[in-house]
């Protein structure tokens, strides 16, 4: 299985859905979404990893980077319903003490909105 990644605006939010598994045939798709990021009017962005399966440390790696970059844009960044494995593996790096991360789509929408 591949990674599908989706985008839609909710409220003035950039919505990234990721499926499936971020392995290394996937680093080209998630740093193009960073172009995404730079381009959108959007205030906030959430990376919504429900069904997200599987996240290699290059993809950590573009995740970090959008964060960076929506921080250097002055745009909210938070991650939304992380399966348990995925969370283990960013609390493992310590990433969970940096970027925001929230339990449902709709709480991720409500921190970055406000």
């Amino acid at each position: 299985m591949s990674l599908d990644i989706t985008k839609e605006v909710k409220d003035g939010v950039l919505v990234i859905t990721l499926k499936g598994r971020a392995a290394h045939s996937a680093n080209q798709e998630l740093n193009a979404v960073l172009n995404d990021i730079k381009m959108t009017d959007a205030t906030g962005v959430v990376f919504y990893m429900k069904e997200l399966s599987y996240l290699n440390s290059m993809a950590i790696g573009s995740i970090i980077e959008a964060f960076k970059l929506c921080t250097a844009l002055g745009k909210k960044f938070c991650l939304a319903s992380l399966r348990p494995e995925i969370e283990e593996l960013f609390r493992l790096t310590g990433l969970l003490s940096v970027i925001p991360v929230a339990s449902t789509l709709e709480e991720a929408l409500s921190k970055v909105s406000a």
